[in-house]
């Protein structure tokens, strides 16, 4: 094997996603993504604890530990080389305390703290391992980073609310301590992976500012636009539910439960807050009974990843062509996007922020 680049990573990490800790060592053994809503709890039963021998213990580092570890093809010895001879990383200090200098960047803490000033220049990268603290001192949480704009920095953490989750913060924010960028391949290896894609649909860019989008739970008997664009999600990633027609019968309940069963989630045919989630590999929040908050993120010519792949669908679906959908936002996804936009009367910039978002969502 050898190491991983970043962007393998970032993908090994975003598998977890949605991962619960466990109440009990019940299904706490087993990476298998059927069991990740299985056995919710508090106890830090993990599968990434299994793996570094912390079961029980704070789990937020050893995901960290267990993303690396697959995205170098399962091997212990190509991670530790990546996390400068620390692996498996169980504690948030240790990574941190083992990097050279050249490789560590100060957060809020050194500006804060020893008045040297906030090293603007310096911004996280997608891959970057995170650290956070409580009172400026300590290391009390870690996480990878997924993102990041002049604003916000976007990361995805283990152990957070019992359970591995995508998040943000200002990069002012006084809970980052800093963040350390690991010895990964350059992007242009030829580094292989046994549990993760380096795929163009999977490699994340710098997006820019998070927006949310309000939307219903979806379920039989509905009709609308939101379930056009339902439809043409699972349609572009090969879950046939038929015409595009914006009605929820039969075929389309049967394609989201075998969306939902291909994806580790509850087989109930209802779209709600998880499965929004997983069709844009982003987060999600139940908004009330029946309307769901998405998270979604400004994007334009240049960045690259999941989300950018479902605008390429639903563009394609409702006929802005942008091409095959391969994640990447390059001049023809951008000719969808001003198509789209001058078809819905939005103002054309090839920028998909809120407005634009809201209509390919059925606002």
């Amino acid at each position: 094997m050898s190491k991983c680049t970043a962007a393998q990573a970032v993908a090994a990490m975003e598998n977890w996603v949605g991962y619960y800790e466990k109440a009990s060592s019940s299904y706490a053994t087993t990476r298998d993504k059927s069991a990740y809503t299985k056995n919710k709890g508090s106890a830090n039963y993990t599968f990434a604890g299994y793996l570094c021998g912390t079961q029980g213990q704070a789990w937020c580092a050893a995901q960290v530990s267990l993303a690396i570890y697959d995205a170098c093809g399962r091997s212990s010895s190509d991670a530790k080389a990546i996390m400068y001879g620390v692996w498996p990383y169980v504690n948030c200090a240790q990574v941190w305390d083992a990097a050279p200098a050249s490789a560590k960047y100060w957060g809020h803490y050194q500006r804060w703290t020893l008045g040297k000033g906030y090293r603007t220049t310096y911004y996280p990268k997608a891959g970057d391992i995170i650290v956070f603290t409580d009172n400026c001192k300590s290391r009390s949480h870690t996480g990878m980073v997924y993102a990041c704009d002049k604003t916000y920095v976007y990361t995805i953490e283990g152990n957070s609310g019992n359970m591995c989750r995508k998040r943000s913060y200002l990069l002012t924010s006084s809970y980052i301590y800093g963040w350390i960028r690991p010895n990964y391949a350059a992007s242009s290896s030829t580094s292989t992976s046994t549990s993760t894609s380096s795929s163009s649909t999977t490699s994340v860019s710098q997006y820019g500012t998070a927006v949310t989008k309000v939307i219903y739970v979806c379920s039989s008997g509905m009709r609308g636009e939101g379930i056009k664009s339902l439809q043409i999600l699972l349609n572009g990633y090969g879950y046939s539910c038929g015409s595009v027609d914006g009605i929820f019968g039969a075929k389309t309940k049967s394609a989201v439960i075998a969306y939902q069963g291909a994806k580790g989630l509850t087989k109930d045919g209802i779209v709600g807050a998880n499965t929004w989630a997983k069709l844009f590999a982003s987060t999600a929040s139940a908004n009330g009974s029946n309307k769901v908050n998405l998270t979604l993120h400004t994007l334009s010519k240049g960045v690259a990843g999941n989300e950018v792949k479902a605008l390429q669908i639903l563009l394609n679906g409702y006929g802005c062509a942008c091409g095959t959908p391969d994640g990447s936002f390059g001049p023809a996804t951008k000719a969808g996007v001003l198509a789209y936009q001058k078809k819905k009367g939005l103002t054309q910039d090839g920028i998909v922020g809120a407005n634009t978002w809201a209509k390919l969502l059925g606002g």
